[in-house]
């Protein structure tokens, strides 16, 4: 009887291990948000650290589907190379430096 109890709870607690693994990947691997609802002229993005690799590639991908974005980063060098490579793109880029923030 108790074998029996303790091999169903067992086996309840390997197929909620079991779901919790599979949403796991379904919502990091499968499901894409739709940023369409955000898109138009209105719409603003800050890309941290958008002077090159990954930000720079979020800084692309945002900019192509119309969202004005605003990049940090701390090299300025890199930050006005990024502002020229976007513009030739885009057509359309604004720069601004504060150097008191």
């Amino acid at each position: 009887m108790i074998e029996t109890l303790a091999t169903a709870l067992g086996a309840v607690m390997l197929a909620y291990g079991a779901f919790i693994v599979a949403f796991w990947v379904y919502a990091n691997f499968f499901r894409h948000e739709d940023l369409k609802k955000y898109r138009g002229t209105d719409s603003w993005a800050i890309v941290t650290g958008g002077s090159d690799g990954i930000g720079l590639a979020f800084a692309k991908r945002l900019a192509s589907r119309s969202f004005n974005v605003i990049i940090t980063g701390r090299n300025e060098e890199k930050l006005e190379r990024v502002v020229k490579q976007l513009f030739s793109i885009f057509l359309y880029c604004a720069y601004c430096r504060n150097t008191n923030i």
